[in-house]
């Protein structure tokens, strides 16, 4: 099951490349202006990544940790999905699968496209673990 997983997130790319980014940008959130890291790597523009980082935070925290993984950061990839991997900072809500579900209707609604959220809990399941490691944070 490790290999079968592992060939999802599997990015064609030299061990010695980095993610590129472009200096940090002031993006205003709605509720406060945070500095970001602009990414040229990924297919999310300075705006969609300001909106994924206030919606997500409004459920789950504010300064919760999100990274982006699968086909929205290779911009060879056809796949037009977005996948979140979210560590909160806020208590879990008591329904984690319908705090979930609210985040990527809201998201879908807002970038038009489909979105799928992980979020953390222990123990840690090989997917997420993954997701982290290859995911790229925003």
């Amino acid at each position: 099951m490790g290999c079968r997983l592992r060939r999802l997130f599997v990015r064609p790319r030299c061990l010695c490349d980095k993610p590129q980014t472009q200096p940090l940008a002031q993006v205003n959130t709605g509720c406060s202006s945070t500095k970001i890291a602009v990414l040229t790597q990924m297919r999310l523009d300075s705006n969609d990544i300001s909106q994924i980082r206030h919606a997500a935070e409004a459920r789950f925290g504010v300064g919760s940790e999100i990274w982006l993984f699968g086909s929205a950061l290779d911009d060879d990839a056809r796949g037009g999905d977005i996948d979140l991997y979210i560590e909160p900072t806020a208590p879990l809500p008591e329904n984690l699968l319908l705090a979930r579900q609210a985040l990527g209707r809201e998201l879908e609604r807002g970038l038009h496209r489909p979105v799928d959220v992980l979020v953390c809990r222990e123990p840690l399941t090989a997917f997420m673990r993954q997701a982290r490691a290859e995911g790229q944070r925003l």
